[in-house]
């Protein structure tokens, strides 16, 4: 017999249902730690990939798309300020269909996105947010959001409204407004008339905007204070450069050096400072950094002689040996500058890892090489920090180690020999390294990005040559074996973007061939090896192959064949290092000087032409591409 429903219904209501498993967050089973970072969101984060907009389609609602990576400050701030938030959360999975993407995994699309947000909203910045019709149309963006109305910047609840706003009062409306935004877009990729011949005016011009900019009381740059940017400063030191230009140089780099920006213990570089008296760095190191400081250290080097200059490359790229190297092979991409400590364990704190208290000195050295470090780091009872650029308690009455200017000075001063001082700062430096180690760890980016590793390769050779070859040769072949190996397969024609624990995975980029070859070229010159040569023209072949013009020379960030093809732009910014498209063209100068070829010098003179077309409005922002045009030069 049946039993009756009503007793049903009260044994539901007596016996407790098991427990439902809660479906997984869409991040959680990526590997990338960024994306990582947002799999505990209430924001239903969905990677990037064709059934994003298939979903975005079936609801008929936009897509937001929100790029970054893994040691963004802000996108940390962002998170832990907006994104963690339910409310929030539910208001973007009701009217949006939310995509995360990590900068390092999608670089041709990165670069189109930021280009699109360039030319439309006329700045971008990290995090990158971008709006996209169901069709996969760019219509709007936005970088950093706060909470509420800040620093002239709109809250995130009020960005998010008025694209709900929009897209309820007439979706039309937006897909027609996302349209007019990729054909006007489209039209300033429209190339522009090649000129006739190289101007050689470029240069001289870009040099006369630079030294306008000179900061000479801090060294570095007025319109960037705080930025190293290494390949401005490479400009002044090529040929063609006045005693006035190696001279600003030499300044700035003497402030470096003894600035909290190359960090004295371990010979790691910051990102930038936040200051331009160099006091108070970003506190984020990066592979990609490290290698664009170790070229200008050995620029520096060679044109002035001077010692210091390869000590401190020396000690760079011991950092990058020690602290980034990968137990798989190759080097990982960054350390974070925050970590967890037990007096704050939900909130991260920017920086501690590299800052002391008088007190904690006191209590680690012995009294004589206490008072050496407090006085040759340049140590304060309260702090040494730049009050005006602090943010947050927890950088009260810390100290950043910053050596002294004038060792001999302070010996005098400490009424120490010269030998004394030296003796003592050997003990001291390991002692702060030692105990620093024992601090909550920094997060760290595990991935193996095959272009920062190519540039760092490209470094290692060129010390090889010009410092010690027994010591950077072997990490120099290593790391090529590495790249060659495991991240290409010439079978496929295919080379991996990035790897992590080991595993090759992504399709590579334009700049990861760029750097890739450049960088074999470059150990092929150290060595005289031609197994280098051989593979750096196959890789050339491909890319020629998967990205290159034929109709207007240079070549496309991203490959036809792949989804979001028709998203794909050629690159010229040089924000965060060398452009791909100058890496290229100067492979190909480089592979004329090995082994003549009347087609490859055409496809070369082609692509300068193409270049110097696109960075002639403001040739100074594009340093890197202005020395691979002056090795165009005839001699």
């Amino acid at each position: 017999m049946n039993p009756h429903p009503a007793r049903l219904l009260l044994l539901a209501c007596l016996c407790p249902a098991p427990p439902m498993a809660a479906d997984p967050h869409p991040l959680a089973g990526e590997t990338s730690p960024y994306l990582r970072q947002f799999a505990t969101n209430p924001i239903h984060w969905l990677p990037w990939n064709e059934a994003v907009f298939k979903a975005a389609r079936q609801r008929d609602l936009p897509v937001m798309l929100s790029i970054g990576y893994s040691t963004s400050h802000w996108s940390h701030v962002l998170n832990r300020e907006s994104y963690s938030n339910p409310d929030i959360g539910d208001y973007i999975n009701t009217h949006f269909v939310p995509v995360k993407i990590d900068r390092d995994e999608h670089p041709g699309l990165v670069a189109y996105f930021r280009a699109f947000l360039e030319s439309t909203e006329g700045r971008t910045g990290w995090p990158m947010h971008v709006w996209l019709t169901p069709e996969g149309l760019p219509y709007a963006g936005a970088s950093y959001m706060p909470p509420s109305e800040e620093w002239g910047r709109p809250g995130i609840l009020n960005v998010l409204e008025q694209h709900v706003t929009a897209w309820q009062r007439s979706p039309e409306t937006v897909r027609l407004r996302a349209d007019r935004a990729f054909s006007t877009f489209q039209s300033f990729l429209a190339p522009f008339p090649l000129p006739a011949e190289l101007d050689s005016d470029l240069l001289d011009n870009a040099r006369a905007t630079l030294r306008a900019a000179f900061d000479t009381d801090h060294g570095g740059f007025t319109d960037v204070p705080g930025r190293l940017h290494p390949e401005r400063l490479r400009l002044l030191l090529a040929a063609g450069a006045t005693d006035a230009d190696r001279a600003h140089v030499r300044l700035t780099l003497d402030r470096i050096l003894h600035s909290g920006l190359l960090d004295p213990l371990d010979g790691g570089l910051f990102r930038f400072s936040v200051d331009e008296d160099w006091q108070l760095p970003y506190f984020v190191k990066t592979l990609a950094d490290q290698a664009r400081g170790g070229e200008l250290l050995l620029d520096a080097y060679q044109v002035f002689q001077d010692d210091a200059y390869a000590t401190a490359f020396r000690r760079l790229a011991g950092f990058v040996a020690d602290q980034l190297g990968c137990r798989t092979g190759g080097h990982h991409t960054a350390l974070d500058g925050e970590n967890r400590w037990a007096s704050s364990p939900d909130q991260p704190a920017e920086g501690l890892h590299y800052l002391w208290t008088t007190e904690e000195i006191d209590r680690l050295l012995t009294g004589p090489d206490a008072a050496v470090a407090r006085a040759y780091f340049r140590l304060a009872e309260d702090g040494n920090l730049p009050s005006d650029h602090l943010a947050g308690d927890h950088l009260d009455g810390k100290n950043l180690l910053r050596p002294h200017p004038d060792l001999a000075g302070l010996a005098t001063t400490l009424d120490l020999a010269p030998d004394r001082l030296s003796a003592a700062l050997d003990r001291i430096r390991p002692a702060l390294l030692n105990h620093r180690t024992t601090r909550p760890g920094l997060r760290r980016d595990p991935t193996v990005l095959t272009a920062a590793n190519a540039a760092w390769l490209a470094v290692l050779a060129r010390a090889a040559r010009e410092l010690d070859a027994d010591t950077f040769l072997p990490p120099a072949r290593e790391l090529a074996h590495h790249l060659t190996q495991r991240h290409f397969d010439p079978a496929t024609g295919e080379l991996a973007r990035l790897a992590r624990s080991g595993i090759p995975s992504g399709q590579g980029g334009l700049h990861d061939f760029a750097a890739l070859i450049h960088a074999l070229i470059r150990l092929h010159d150290a060595t005289g090896e031609d197994r280098w040569i051989v593979i750096s023209k196959q890789l050339q072949e491909l890319q020629d192959t998967q990205y290159h013009d034929p109709d207007h020379g240079g070549w496309f960030s991203a490959r036809p064949d792949r989804p979001g093809a028709r998203l794909r732009v050629k690159a010229f910014h040089e924000e965060a290092g060398p452009s791909a498209q100058a890496l290229a063209a100067a492979n190909l100068l480089q592979f004329e000087r090995i082994q003549p070829d009347p087609d490859r010098a055409a496809r070369a003179r082609r692509a300068l032409l193409l270049i110097q077309s696109e960075i002639e409005p403001r040739p100074e922002e594009h340093p890197h591409a202005l020395l691979v045009l002056q090795a165009a030069r005839p001699r």
